[in-house]
């Protein structure tokens, strides 16, 4: 993050099996994308299966037409081993894992499935 800029502490919203996507970050935080927009109206974006708005923008703000990988759900439980390549070690293509969608991506479903051996992009939050 340093090479765009970015100061502060980041830590990828990636769930393993013995930790959520939200016990990782600060509760009641609200997060932006670097151009501003809120991801979420209100501060429960753990809490939530679908953000307002879809984290489409890389750290030199880019557009990223990725979905990403989350290996969950829902951000405020812990991930199966099957939800998130087995705590991202698996990198098989015949293993899946579970990610979240950009706004170039389908939209009826919060999360997907893809193989473990696709490259994907990982959403930071600034802690």
């Amino acid at each position: 993050m340093a090479t765009a800029g970015l100061n502060g502490t980041f830590l990828a919203a990636m769930a393993t099996t013995t930790e959520s996507i939200e016990s990782r970050f600060t509760p009641g935080q609200v997060y932006r994308r670097l151009d501003g927009v809120r991801l979420l109206r209100g501060p429960g974006i753990f809490s939530t299966d679908y953000l307002d708005v879809p984290p489409d923008l890389d750290s030199l703000v880019g557009q990223v037409s990725n979905d990403y990988w989350t290996g969950i759900l829902r951000w405020n439980v812990p991930a199966t081993a099957t939800q998130n390549c087995s705590d991202w070690s698996d990198g098989s293509a015949t293993a899946d894992g579970e990610m979240h969608h950009t706004a170039n991506t389908d939209l009826r479903s919060s999360a997907k499935r893809e193989p473990c051996s696709t490259p994907l992009p990982v959403l930071c939050l600034e802690q």
